[in-house]
């Protein structure tokens, strides 16, 4: 069982089903068999689809990945900060954006800058000190990771990726529909973006595919409790 497929099982059980099956019928569709009747196919929702060369991930993973463990590195306080990460891209190298964050960071702890200060620390790469709270655990905490090319083109290659991923998995799936009476297919997004309520809003609107699916959910691989479906 790959990520996107436990990510999905999590979802159903979420969502309260208790009888869900893997490969009920071995390696071909679906997935996995809910309540005996409701057959349900897994994808990740793929983030290039090989018409623009684009590939969101290779740019935005390292930074959130480099982000985490250099908040980790400052080890654990009494006082946790918040900080949030706005970029867009082309992406300055790591080591590069590393130093400012340092610069940043090593401000905030010693008190040279106030909550609500932001700077940018890098080209295109931007931190703000949300707020603090005596919670105790890490000194530093990623609150937020804002991709400013949503909206543009980023939220263009996702609805066209929306719109690859379904048409792939409905092709797979076509000899075996009339096995059982219900289809659903849930998409697995990277967990490096979360749905947001802002993303959520922007990816329904460029959410519009066909399909004939009795439900296509769209599921945060980052966290299987958060989803939107598309009608």
């Amino acid at each position: 069982m790959d990520h996107p497929e436990r990510v999905a099982l999590e979802h159903l059980r979420f969502r309260g089903f208790s009888s869900v099956v893997y490969e009920p019928d071995g390696k071909k569709p679906p997935d996995f068999l809910v309540d005996g009747r409701i057959a349900v196919e897994v994808r990740r929702l793929a983030q290039t689809n090989g018409t623009t060369g684009a590939d969101l991930d290779e740019s935005s993973i390292p930074l959130a990945n480099g982000l985490r463990g250099l908040f980790a590195s400052y080890g654990a306080s009494e006082v946790t900060r918040f900080i949030d990460a706005r970029f867009s891209r082309p992406l300055p190298k790591w080591p590069q954006v590393r130093r400012g964050a340092r610069r940043f960071l090593d401000a905030v702890q010693t008190g040279q800058l106030p909550e609500g200060a932001s700077q940018t620390i890098a080209p295109n790469v931007a931190l703000q000190y949300v707020c603090s709270a005596r919670v105790g655990g890490a000194a530093f905490e990623l609150n937020d990771l804002d991709d400013s090319d949503w909206g543009g083109w980023l939220l263009g290659e996702y609805g066209r990726n929306l719109a690859f991923c379904v048409a792939e998995k409905l092709t797979k799936i076509r000899p075996f529909r009339y096995k059982y009476p219900e289809w659903w297919l849930i998409l697995v997004t990277q967990p490096v973006y979360g749905l947001t309520k802002r993303n959520i809003s922007l990816f329904r609107k460029a959410s519009h595919v066909a399909h004939d699916l009795e439900r296509l959910i769209v599921v945060d691989g980052g966290d299987p409790t958060c989803y939107f479906e598309i009608s």
